[in-house]
């Protein structure tokens, strides 16, 4: 229940950021390529941390 729920809100706020980042990256052509790339950081911080909550939840070792 708590990983659907969480599934859901990341879902919800992809949705929305890309809902106010396109409209961006559209009108501020010079800015393009800044914009996408720091949304695509973003995205791969996100997912990034799921190896080191994954470990410290779990009372695992964190790795170097």
């Amino acid at each position: 229940m708590v990983g659907s729920a969480l599934a859901f809100s990341a879902g919800v706020f992809l949705c929305i950021s890309l809902g106010d980042l396109l409209p961006e990256v559209h009108f501020h052509s010079h800015d393009r390529f800044k914009l996408t790339f720091l949304f695509l950081v973003g995205i791969g911080l996100a997912y990034a941390l799921r190896f080191v909550e994954s470990g410290a939840v779990h009372g695992l070792e964190m790795l170097p």
